[in-house]
């Protein structure tokens, strides 16, 4: 595929994210908690809202590129004992801070309908697969072409900002935290020459946010039985 048709392909894929993003928020229902502590107003749109980003970041890419999920799923070589231990403290760290912040969020209410164990099922497998898809396309495709369409700094930058872009229909607080979440997600991808290691720290920060106020709206919901 010509660099034309990839950036067309890219753009398509991006822009109709963001539009699914903007319906999700519409509904309020774009984040599992919000940082108010509300439950999704509507469950089915945020599970629509994942399968929509594992069609458009992963499966219609992946198709279309028609490359192999291997070539930036996995590297070729290690970068080193040392790289390894620096992006292990890098997990220990994420997962800190996911789970403080998550600690931090204040139920605000303990029932809502359309929650049941059912959606919870579908849900976090569903999330895991759409961050897997989200960080193959961010920093997988999309950042290993950019960089050789104009080199490592610039390919850093656009693939950032274009995360910030999406986090648009959050909150301030998480779209400046995309700026050095983003670069540092990059820097590791290029070091390893592979997308997994953001994969993991990707899915690592999102499980430690969303799992503590999940536990303490589980209890309430207990309690108000």
């Amino acid at each position: 595929m010509n660099h034309s048709t990839s950036i067309l392909l890219y753009a398509g894929c991006f822009t109709m994210l963001f539009a699914a993003t903007w319906i999700s928020k519409h509904n309020k229902s774009n984040r599992l908690f919000d940082t108010q502590g509300v439950l999704a107003a509507n469950s089915s749109t945020l599970l629509g809202l994942h399968a929509a980003g594992i069609y458009w970041l992963g499966l219609v890419p992946l198709i279309l590129l028609k490359q192999s999920p291997e070539i930036v799923l996995t590297s070729s070589g290690f970068p080193g004992i040392l790289w390894l231990l620096v992006w292990a403290f890098l997990l220990i760290v994420i997962v800190f801070t996911g789970l403080r912040a998550g600690h931090n969020i204040q139920i605000y209410k303990a029932y809502r309908d359309g929650f049941s164990n059912k959606f919870l099922s579908i849900y976090f497998p569903l999330r895991i697969l759409f961050l897997c898809s989200y960080e193959l396309f961010f920093r997988g495709w999309l950042l290993f072409d950019c960089i050789k369409w104009c080199g490592i700094y610039p390919a850093i930058l656009l693939t950032t900002l274009l995360t910030v872009l999406i986090h648009v229909f959050t909150n301030k607080k998480e779209m400046l935290g995309c700026i050095p979440f983003g670069i540092m997600l990059s820097s590791c991808c290029i070091v390893f020459n592979a997308v997994w290691p953001a994969i993991v720290l990707h899915i690592a920060l999102s499980m430690a946010y969303e799992i503590p106020p999940l536990n303490h709206f589980l209890k309430l919901l207990k309690i108000s039985k």
